[in-house]
């Protein structure tokens, strides 16, 4: 039991050790004493929270023809409560806030935080479709980051150069330039 205002979290100290000493009115036996270590237990009082803190948002890009299952952006969020815990285990879903077409043509993966490309989205090119995300851990209760808008622009894969065979004694040099 603690006493006053002292508040116990795990996060703060996780293990208390104590010493207990036996005593006889004014008269303690040397022989009497016993050592108790206190582990304090994780509660679920952390909500996941988004690495880019500051922002509101992230952006990113993709052509119209990319397949499904493409990959767009890694979304990332942490959850101070003790790790390897269901308290600490983030997942991600798209939030309710989502109601357009971005949340049948976009999707985020629940275990990696990748938002990926759902549908066709050719008839998006062009486009910058959002789609609102939240963290959740698997604690009870559930707790959950505040939403975070990923804005994806469509690019038209039109604008792609055309690449056509070269004349018979042309040479092809190609050099990746990040």
């Amino acid at each position: 039991m603690t006493s006053g205002a002292v508040s116990i979290d795990r996060e703060t100290v996780s293990e208390y050790r104590l010493g207990v000493l036996a005593c006889a009115g004014q008269w303690c036996a040397a022989n009497a004493s016993l050592s108790v270590s206190v582990h304090v237990l994780d509660a679920n009082d952390q909500s996941p929270r988004w690495w880019s803190a500051p922002a509101r948002a992230v952006s990113s890009t993709v052509m119209s023809d990319a397949p499904r299952a493409t990959r767009i952006v890694q979304l990332s969020a942490t959850d101070s409560d003790l790790a390897h815990t269901v308290n600490s285990l983030v997942t991600y879903r798209t939030h309710t806030h989502t109601r357009d077409s971005s949340s049948r043509l976009l999707s985020v993966e629940p275990l990696t935080g990748w938002v990926t490309v759902a549908d066709s989205l050719i008839d998006s090119s062009g486009h910058l479709l959002t789609l609102w995300v939240v963290a959740d851990d698997h604690g009870s209760p559930r707790r959950h980051s505040r939403p975070i808008s990923v804005h994806i622009r469509v690019l038209s894969h039109r604008r792609r150069p055309i690449i056509t065979a070269p004349p018979h004694q042309a040479t092809i040099s190609q050099v990746r330039v990040n």
